[in-house]
């Protein structure tokens, strides 16, 4: 249908990734790899955030080095507030959401939460959270993150890319709409949307069709 200069349309963006839900790793996808470790990452941005003595803490977590405190506080830099559950450990992150209405799939976007249960891909009865920074052509995702380790507030902050199959769930209590993908029927990777629009949801939505979840964007030009 052709359409007129001052006419409206609207575009869906299709998040299809069935291989996704299927718990199949795309085979583009590369081993987990860390690009950066420690404070220098994000130019001590987060040092400054835990403070001298380690004792910053938003959403309620634990101050200072661990995961939930950091995504808490890179969350908070994109505005979103506080919801209503205290999110918790790592592990009921998910679960947390969901009572609050919060939208959680197994589709990554830059500004969600990747969050893994207790006890999944070797994290521990706590599980982990990290924040999606970018999501990749090849089903690979760059996320940021801190940790605990061995109980003690050393972290680092640390920024890697692993494979967006490997993740339990996504949050997404507020995602970065100028910088979501899509995943092309047929595709085994992620792109971005060809329509040369800027993407501005308005509204998001899940469908189950013969398994395969897939979520829609619409947006205006």
């Amino acid at each position: 249908m052709n359409l007129g200069p001052t006419q409206k349309r609207y575009v869906a963006a299709i998040l299809l990734a069935s291989f996704f839900v299927a718990g199949i790793a795309p085979t583009a996808a590369s081993a987990d790899s860390v690009a950066c470790s420690g404070d220098e990452c994000d130019a001590f941005a987060w040092a400054a955030a835990r403070g001298e003595a380690n004792d910053g803490s938003y959403w309620g977590m634990s101050p200072g080095h661990n995961c939930t405190n950091y995504v808490a506080w890179k969350l908070g830099l994109d505005g979103i507030a506080e919801p209503a559950t205290n999110p918790g450990n790592a592990a009921d992150w998910a679960t947390g959401a969901r009572a609050d209405g919060y939208l959680v799939d197994a589709f990554p976007a830059v500004g969600a939460v990747a969050q893994w249960g207790g006890l999944n891909s070797g994290y521990g009865v706590d599980g982990h959270v990290a924040y999606v920074e970018r999501v990749n052509l090849d089903g690979t995702i760059v996320v940021s993150e801190d940790y605990w380790l061995g109980g003690s507030q050393t972290g680092p902050l640390t920024f890697r890319t692993l494979d967006a199959s490997s993740v339990s769930n996504f949050i997404h209590y507020g995602d970065l709409p100028d910088r979501l993908r899509q995943a092309s029927l047929g595709s085994l990777g992620w792109q971005e949307s060809g329509t040369g629009i800027t993407i501005i949801p308005t509204a998001f939505s899940t469908v189950t069709l013969a398994g395969a979840g897939e979520r829609f964007v619409y947006a205006q030009d």
